[in-house]
């Protein structure tokens, strides 16, 4: 049977606008793959909220995406990071790694290269490829963590493994680099 996202959401509409919080949260992830479909990002947006109010890790995760980029609510890097919170505490690996870039660079906290290292940490740890990535550079820069050019060809090579392009080159790069010390 071929996917239907415009059937999906017209069910996931119905259940979500009962309160179910795993159609709230299905809702938004649909109406991302179906743009032809009339709702808004405000309404996905809302949907969202519902969900992550009851504590829907993922629902968490996507709102705080949407306060940091403006998507269906006001642009509140603060609200971001609050909401990436309430995920990365269940073990969300995908807020884990938004958490951590928000730290890396100030986006609603200021910035602190140590709670952006064991953010990256933690997500690295559990396989997420872009986290290991970022955890390489922290190690190869001392970004919050001692310069560690072991470590970072470590999960550079950890992360190129997973077909990341970036620590691919990095991985290519570093044993040279390493070597000379």
């Amino acid at each position: 049977m071929p996917v239907n996202y415009a059937e999906a959401i017209k069910y996931y509409k119905l259940a979500a606008e009962r309160s179910h919080t795993e159609a709230q949260f299905s809702l938004a992830f649909c109406c991302e793959k179906c743009k032809d479909v009339p709702v808004s990002q405000a309404e996905i947006a809302m949907y969202c909220k519902q969900a992550a109010d009851k504590g829907h890790a993922g629902a968490q995760c996507y709102l705080g995406y949407c306060c940091e980029h403006g998507q269906g609510v006001a642009l509140n890097y603060a609200e971001a990071v609050k909401y990436y919170k309430m995920a990365a505490d269940q073990g969300y690996i995908s807020a884990l790694l938004n958490l951590a870039l928000c730290y890396d660079y100030g986006r609603g906290v200021p910035v602190d290269r140590a709670a952006a290292a064991n953010c990256y940490k933690l997500a690295a740890d559990q396989g997420l490829a872009d986290a290991q990535y970022y955890l390489g550079l922290c190690y190869e820069d001392g970004r919050g963590v001692p310069v560690n050019y072991a470590e970072a060809v470590k999960y550079y090579k950890l992360a190129a493994d997973q077909g990341h392009a970036l620590a691919k080159e990095k991985s290519k790069r570093m044993p040279s680099v390493f070597r000379a010390f």
